[in-house]
């Protein structure tokens, strides 16, 4: 699926696979984490995305460009050394 549209398949697939979760997790710790250095410097941000119309998710809350409007405010994470 579209990078946009990935948490709503991941949750489309955990009505229908409960141990989805857990499973993803598990392949996390199995494939990734060897690949990671011992060492990690781990960036947190967030983000302000406006919205338009009445898309599901969004709400009113702090938007520094259109004070009032919805919008997603996303979480981000980015590894320190090489962003």
């Amino acid at each position: 699926p579209h990078h946009s549209l990935l948490y709503k398949e991941l949750a489309r697939l955990g009505r229908t696979c409960p141990t989805l979760p857990t499973e993803l997790r598990v392949l996390n710790q199995e494939i990734i984490q060897p690949c990671l250095p011992s060492a990690l410097i781990l960036d947190l941000d967030s983000s302000v995305e406006t919205v338009y119309g009445d898309q599901e998710g969004a709400a009113k809350g702090t938007n520094p460009h259109k004070p009032g409007r919805k919008s997603y405010h996303p979480l981000l994470a980015f590894e320190g050394q090489t962003r």
